[in-house]
């Protein structure tokens, strides 16, 4: 009996530890106020997405460049002591600083992609905490594009998340991305031969049990593997094989599902399987059938929102895009935000991604010059480019300079 309730005790213990992902958005209630204001006692009340070049702190006709400050409580319970908890952020422009009651948690350099930081260990349980984003718009010659045709409207202009995991989990600090890379290197009619990368969060050399669907569009789980891990800092690698695959295409778009396991951590991943050439005329095929590309650029501004673009907002581009007779846009100086690939996915809609190496202005003496800041950042939001973005089956090119 009493190796019964110890046993039971253990399970119980056990059981409490898995612990489900939490996502929460934290648009709302923000507060702003600039480096030239001193003070925040004037600070404005502001919700994300958002830019401080499209409201009435904005000059008419005029981008303005400087530092500003974006302030909010956020209240985390004591119940979440024990867990890990983590700030994602979709877009800064253009360089970001993230503190959590006033202590430095890290930084990001490059407005286009999306980042993450964890904050476990330095909020206050059961307590209201500070959080505070200091932005920057102001070119700088270490960061890409040191100068551009297009705005660069500073703000955070994509949401925020803050993610609550156990702790062991699916990292979301791999590059921005979610911690689960889906790559193929065959795909047929007959299969599809990929792999899926996970980095894994949690105490080191300790061991888990990881499980990966591919789940099909109808459903039906095509691929389910549970391989044993240790967490040693490197990604582990689940290579999978799917037979008898619907391949994705512009005429008939079908998606697949990845679902990765950690105890009762769950990530999941749409993409798509497609057989994507070039051939030596210059022609595209997508599983051997020629496809016309008919393509327009989209810049990343609005009328009235500048870049701090909503999901209607994409969604009403992509139906004038549609409209126009085209099937494929060219996001330019780098990637938009994951929901406009996303529709893209679904509707069938080829995509082109550019880095964020951009020509200056037109007429304009400013010129790049290499140093190993330069490169290193371009290095790093190249990767974090193609990282957050390869799952994407209507992603078909990727551009180095954009024009």
């Amino acid at each position: 009996m009493k190796r019964f309730l110890i046993a039971l005790l253990a399970l119980i213990t056990f059981a409490n530890t898995l612990t489900a992902r939490e996502v929460y958005i934290l648009n709302n209630s923000w507060r702003l106020f600039f480096k030239d204001d001193n003070s925040s006692d004037d600070a404005r009340f502001v919700n994300l997405p958002h830019t401080w070049n499209t409201d009435a702190l904005s000059e008419r006709g005029s981008l303005r460049q400087t530092t500003g400050y974006y302030r909010r409580t956020l209240f985390v319970p004591q119940q979440w002591q024990g867990k890990r908890l983590f700030l994602r952020f979709g877009g800064v422009m253009n360089c970001a600083d993230v503190f959590v009651n006033g202590a430095h948690i890290g930084n990001h350099l490059g407005g286009r992609t999306a980042f993450a930081l964890e904050i476990t260990d330095r909020v206050i349980y059961g307590a209201e905490n500070t959080l505070l984003v200091e932005v920057s718009n102001a070119y700088r010659n270490d960061i890409l594009p040191t100068s551009s045709e297009q705005n660069h409207y500073g703000g955070i202009y994509r949401d925020v998340e803050l993610i609550i995991t156990g702790k062991t989990t699916v990292s979301p600090l791999y590059y921005g991305t979610q911690g689960v890379i889906v790559t193929q290197s065959k795909a047929s009619t007959e299969s599809v031969e990929g792999n899926v990368a996970i980095s894994l969060l949690g105490k080191k050399d300790q061991v888990c049990e990881v499980t990966v669907d591919v789940v099909s569009p109808d459903g039906y789980v095509a691929v389910t593997k549970s391989v044993k891990a240790k967490i040693d800092g490197k990604m582990l690698n689940v290579p999978f094989t799917v037979t008898n695959p619907e391949l994705w295409s512009t005429y008939r778009p079908s998606l697949y599902r990845v679902d990765v396991m950690v105890g009762a951590d769950t990530v999941s991943v749409n993409t798509g399987f497609r057989n994507l050439q070039i051939t030596p005329e210059r022609l595209m095929t997508i599983n051997g059938k020629q496809v016309s590309v008919r393509g327009v650029n989209l810049c990343h501004d609005n009328l009235y929102c500048g870049n701090a673009i909503t999901h209607s907002d994409y969604k009403a581009d992509l139906k004038r895009i549609c409209d126009m007779g085209a099937n494929a846009i060219r996001s330019v100086e780098g990637p938009h935000d994951q929901a406009l690939y996303d529709i893209c996915d679904r509707e069938g809609m080829l995509v082109w991604i550019d880095s964020p190496l951009s020509q200056s202005p037109f007429l304009s003496d400013i010129a790049y010059y290499s140093s190993r800041s330069f490169e290193s950042n371009g290095e790093q939001q190249l990767r974090e480019i193609i990282l957050q973005n390869i799952h994407h089956p209507s992603v078909a090119m990727w551009g180095i300079f954009s024009l």
